[in-house]
């Protein structure tokens, strides 16, 4: 029996609706496979009946249970943990004058030259209007503007932004319509969870897991160092370079839980489809998997709490999943060094 207590996000944003669509595929998917839409979707629904298993139940209105799934039978206790996680890893505030004011969320990222802190970032990446890498020079002001406008190329091809079918990123959108997870803001109310709070995202107004901008956030990147790779970048040469774009993509999913409008699991979700997605659309699968797990593991601070907090029960279980999915990413470090040149 199903002894999950939460209640699903509810109805999507109108706008968010019309991303269901059953036919979406990114373009990098098997391109000349007749097939491929149909590939495509086999693919997310083997995801889905893991994802189910494992992290978060799918939502099944209409039918015997409202949930279905393996997960269904832990959900709430792991969404209550979270929640407690949460609050005391991030310094959130019950007082409305202060609240986040000394959490992680009000501190300058930890890799890069920025100046402005997290809050700052997560506005621009919460503003749909912002070109996707605008950002990144705050990373890396080494960049030229010829490249910086180069990088925002990539990013914006990867993102399917100004109209263009996303290289890296379409049809996933799709896994937010099966899992109908309510938001943290929804659950703390339900679970009177003391202390917590979270920023407005005007590009929250649908549910929560996997988290868009996580799995954005390192598509976009991946497909930037692909195509850095491609026109001939030698990661020896510049890896500080490289280090700023792993800090880069890997925070626009943290960004999102120190604001408090996502859970850890909701980037935990992201980051393991991510790895069943990398060897589907990425020319160089191996490389670019130890990138993503090198960023993960080495410059997340949501992965930091993930690995010290999640150590009893189901969130423990959620944890080792995650981790039997990271490769090694010490071949991909050792390509960072001057004597890979």
């Amino acid at each position: 029996m199903n002894t999950i207590e939460l209640l699903p996000y509810g109805v999507f944003a109108g706008r968010y609706r019309t991303r269901e669509g059953a036919n979406d595929v990114m373009a990098d998917w098997f391109p000349i496979d007749p097939d491929r839409v149909a590939k495509f979707q086999t693919w997310r629904n083997k995801q889905l009946a893991f994802i189910k298993d494992a992290f978060f139940p799918e939502n099944t209105p209409g039918g015997k249970s409202m949930w279905d799934g393996a997960a269904a039978k832990f959900a709430s206790e792991v969404t209550k943990k979270e929640l407690a996680i949460m609050v005391e890893e991030l310094g959130f505030s019950h007082d409305a004058a202060t609240a986040l004011q000394n959490s992680v969320l009000h501190q300058t990222p930890s890799f890069g030259a920025s100046q402005n802190a997290h809050l700052h970032h997560y506005v621009v990446e919460d503003d749909i209007t912002v070109p996707a890498g605008e950002n990144f020079l705050e990373y890396d002001p080494s960049l030229t503007q010829e490249e910086h406008t180069e990088m925002k190329k990539l990013a914006a091809a990867a993102l399917g932004e100004a109209g263009q079918v996303p290289t890296k990123g379409a049809g996933l959108f799709w896994f937010k319509f099966r899992l109908v997870r309510p938001r943290p803001f929804q659950a703390a109310h339900w679970f009177a969870t003391p202390n917590f709070t979270c920023e407005i995202a005007n590009t929250g107004f649908h549910s929560s897991a996997p988290s868009g901008h996580c799995l954005q956030g390192i598509l976009l990147g991946c497909a930037v160092l692909e195509g850095w790779i491609a026109e001939g970048f030698d990661m020896s040469s510049n890896p500080n370079r490289v280090r700023a774009l792993a800090q880069y993509m890997i925070d626009w999913g943290d960004r999102r839980i120190l604001a408090g409008v996502h859970y850890p699991t909701d980037n935990v979700i992201s980051w393991w489809l991510t790895m069943q997605l990398v060897p589907e659309i990425f020319s160089n699968p191996t490389l670019i998997s130890q990138f993503v797990s090198y960023a993960i593991q080495e410059h997340s601070e949501i992965y930091r709490i993930v690995d010290s907090n999640f150590d009893d029960g189901a969130l423990s279980n959620i944890r080792k999943t995650l981790q039997d999915a990271l490769p090694d990413f010490e071949p991909f470090t050792a390509q960072l060094e001057p004597s890979a040149a």
